[in-house]
Order: structure tokens, then sequence, then C-alpha cells
């Protein structure tokens, strides 16, 4: 792994029942502002003066004071060089979070007689499918499916294994 990715480092906590385990963050604006600032090696001053912003400015944005201007945010990208699959990460990370549909208004929506019928297709075909919200949940899902990630539960919201 190399460039930036290589600069955001996992954290492991150990476990009493198995080997050590990732310790998972909600990624947010500020942690990953930081993030390319200290991949970067550049101190918040140096960092600031790239996209010709204050200090303070880049010390509220990774310190969750204030919710950056999109142009505060365009500024950012600009000035710390980011890529597209870097630039649109920034600006949802500066977006307002979204509000998701219930689990079970979803599971009410998707588990029509039309949506059953296509996923009994798809299990006689022998391909597993699911419908999964935003979180990882189960909407619905054929049979196959079920087979082929048996600890995966209509709650579960990770890999079971693993991505």
């Amino acid at each position: 792994m190399s460039g930036l990715a290589a600069a955001i480092s996992m954290s492991w906590q150990a476990t009493p029942l198995g080997p050590p385990t990732p310790l998972v963050r909600w990624p947010d604006l500020g942690c990953w502002a930081r993030q390319i600032r200290a991949y970067h090696g550049w101190s918040r001053p140096q960092a600031a003066a790239r996209p010709h912003l204050h200090p303070d400015t880049l010390k509220s944005v990774e310190n969750h004071l204030s919710a950056p201007t999109p142009t505060t945010v365009d500024r950012i990208i600009l000035g710390y060089g980011l890529d597209h699959a870097q630039a649109r990460h920034t600006r949802e990370l500066a977006a307002p979070p979204m509000d998701l549909t219930p689990l079970d208004h979803l599971r009410h929506r998707y588990a029509t007689p039309a949506q059953q019928a296509r996923l009994a297709r798809l299990d006689h075909a022998g391909i597993a499918c699911a419908y999964l919200d935003p979180l990882w949940h189960t909407v619905i899902a054929n049979q196959r499916f079920h087979h082929a990630f048996p600890a995966w539960t209509p709650t579960t919201a990770t890999w079971p294994s693993g991505p």
C-alpha cells in the first residue's frame, strides 16, 4: 500500500477470546484533514498556507469547532492537491448527515411479490442476492445468499469475516 492510504492506519485491540480486532472509527472531516497534514509532515501553519486559510480556520475544521463553509472545503481540496476520489470523500465528510429510511420501512417497500419472485429466479440460477441498506443491514435476501453467508443476520452491519 502506498500514498495517502498508507498513512491512514487502523488501530487494533486485543480481545480475550481471540485475535486482535480492528477498532473502527467513524470518519470525519477533522480527522481526515489531520491525517492528510500528518502524511505530508506539514505543521498546521504550513498546511493552512497551502489553501490560503488562516491557521485558526484549519484548527477549527480539525477540532470540530465549527462547520466549514463550502468555500473552505474547496480551498482545502485544491490546496492539499487532492485527487477526484479524495475530493469527493472530503465533500461527503463535510456534508450534513443524511436521515436514513428505517429498516422496517425498507423491508415493507421491497418485500413485494415481484421482488420475491426475482430473488427466487436468481436463487434458481445459483446467484446469491440481497438488498442491503446503507448500513449493510439485510433488507431482503434469497436462500442462496443465506447459505453463502450463514453468519449474516438480518441486522448484521458488517461483513462477518471482513470485507
